[in-house]
Order: C-alpha cells, then structure tokens, then sequence
C-alpha cells in the first residue's frame, strides 16, 4: 500500500467517525463485495439471511471503527470483523443440529474457531480418536507458523478467497501471496513430517 492509499483511507475513516454520510456511502461501496464475500463463504448463508448477516458487520464496523490501527490496510480489518460475525452467524445456525451430535474439541479457536467434533455414528471410537488426534497435532503445529503464514493460510483455505484478493487485504501482489501461501504450506507439511517420523505429539 503506498503512502498516499494509507492517507485516503485515514481520512475516509475519520470522515465516517465524523458522521459524513458522504464518507459512510463510499465505505459501503468500496467493501460491500468483501464482506459479502467473507460473510457467505464463512456461514453458508444465503438470500435474506446473508443480506441481514452483512447488514449487521456493517453495524458492528460502525460501533468499532473508531479503533481501527492505520498501520494495517482497512480491508483487513474490514475482513477481521466480518469474520468475528459470520462466525458468531455459523454457529447460530448450527447449534441445533451440533446439538447432542457433536463433542466440540476446539477450546482455543487455533484455527478460524474450527468445530472438530466426534460424531458418535459415522466412524467405529478408535478411528474417530486417531483423526481427532491428527487435529489436535495439525491444530497445534499450525499455531508455530509465523503470523503471516497463519493469516494467509486462513484466508485461502478457511474463507476461500483467491490469491487476488487476499493480496487485496494484505497490501502484497497477487504473485506475492501466491508464493508465499506455497511456502507456508510446505512449512506446515515439513513440520508434520518431522512430528510423525517421531510418533509424537506436539
């Protein structure tokens, strides 16, 4: 992001702080397509029930904005609360049906609050152990990666973006993320490698 995008989007932020419905219309329609993005890949919403989803991040962004930290690219933070809400939305939508089918084994949202659950009549108690195990040891390898990586990664494979727009959010070349996202990826194979040729745990 250069010096003078870092500048309009301070300024946009003030104005929309100030009051300015100027200032709130060009925010609507500079990240309305991100959040509709972020909002529907997250909790599988759709038609009102996303209208209403993205209506809501657009009411929590209003209340937060103030706290917004210029030293990082406003889409980022945008995405950042649309997740925290269509977060807060998936999980509204699936407690009944987790309800009494699922044993939640995620305490420390590692990974984008993941639900990794036993579900008590798809797979014999052993197997079910063995893949619960996996998770805990991919969960816990994953929290080694550098900030970066993990904020890639989650992008990419969590909310589905494409390399262009995680760029987008993260003020980097679409080639850039592109190479990056490769690396950490081969960081985070490497690392489980290592943990199974030692048949142990992190």
């Amino acid at each position: 992001m250069t010096t003078g995008e870092k500048k309009e989007e301070s300024e946009l932020v003030r104005a929309c702080c100030g009051g300015s419905r100027e200032a709130w219309d060009e925010f609507y329609r500079r990240f309305f397509g991100l959040i509709r993005t972020v909002v529907q890949r997250r909790s599988h919403v759709f038609g009102p029930d996303l209208e209403d989803a993205i209506q809501e991040v657009f009411l929590h962004l209003m209340r937060s904005l103030h706290g917004y930290d210029d030293a990082y690219p406003l889409s980022k933070f945008v995405c950042i609360i649309s997740e925290r809400v269509a977060t807060d939305q998936h999980r509204f939508n699936s407690r009944e049906k987790r309800r009494g089918q699922t044993i939640s084994l995620n305490q420390d949202h590692s990974i984008g609050d993941a639900q990794f659950g036993l579900c008590s009549e798809e797979k014999p108690q052993d197997e079910q152990l063995a893949d619960v195990r996996e998770l805990m040891k991919l969960r816990i390898l994953f929290k080694t990666l550098s900030e970066k990586c993990r904020e890639i990664l989650r992008l990419r494979y969590e909310h589905e973006l494409p390399f262009k727009e995680i760029g987008n959010i993260m003020g980097k070349t679409e080639n850039t993320v592109t190479v990056q996202a490769r690396r950490c990826l081969d960081q985070l194979r490497g690392l489980y490698r290592q943990g199974g040729d030692k048949g142990d745990l992190p």
